[in-house]
């Protein structure tokens, strides 16, 4: 991880330069995008400020998967799954935590990206103001601020007023080319917290980073 006190120095960050995530690139087969997903920078802008963290763990879920809330079909609550690939899709869970995901795939098919880890790279002291205000504990460890798929939006100021934003197009929040893993350097294993296809390997994570919530 870069020193958060020589990121916050720069006033211009390198994302600047970097290529923006394609119409593409998130069209990808959804176990495809959870692994090309890794490595990838998410940016957000608010009020003035940058957040942005390299994603280090994700995981799948499709229509077919009984634990992807499109299993049983569109519904209001979960319309934004089975939109174009490339939007965010946001849900709450425990009536007050969010959880982000990337829209896969094409239109009507009802995939999406997990994001359940994400390295911080700039605007690492907001993220934890953030963090703080929804955490019980106020004493944070580093790797706790973006360690799990509600921290990560906790830190970045995710809720479900983004919920339909398009990734591809939006000023606000987007993502951009920034580092590539190889194989060895990702984990592909079982995802946290699921009960009906408990055994399908649909997380991915980049091996030994201390932002992924469980190795």
């Amino acid at each position: 991880m870069t020193k958060n006190s020589e990121i916050e120095s720069l006033e211009i960050f390198p994302h600047q330069n970097l290529s923006r995530l394609s119409s593409d690139f998130y069209s990808n087969e959804t176990e495809t995008l959870a692994k090309k997903l890794l490595g990838k920078l998410i940016v957000k802008n608010v009020d003035g400020q940058t957040l942005s963290g390299m994603i280090v763990e994700t995981e799948a879920y499709t229509q077919d998967d009984p634990a992807s809330h499109s299993f049983k079909g569109i519904r209001n609550s979960n319309s934004m799954m089975f939109q174009n690939a490339g939007y965010l899709y946001v849900y709450t869970i425990y009536g007050r935590y969010f959880c982000g995901n990337i829209v896969s795939e094409s239109e009507g098919v009802g995939a999406a990206v997990l994001i359940r880890g994400v390295e911080p790279i700039q605007g690492f002291s907001l993220m934890k103001e953030n963090r703080i205000i929804t955490s019980i504990s106020k004493q944070l460890k580093e790797k706790d601020i973006t360690n799990g798929p509600s921290k990560f939006c906790a830190a970045f100021n995710i809720d479900k007023s983004l919920n339909g934003t398009n990734l591809i197009e939006s000023e606000s929040i987007y993502l951009t080319q920034f580092k590539e893993f190889a194989d060895s350097e990702i984990v592909i294993t079982t995802r946290i917290g699921v009960h009906q296809g408990s055994e399908k390997l649909r997380r991915y994570y980049v091996r030994g980073n201390k932002f992924v919530s469980k190795q």
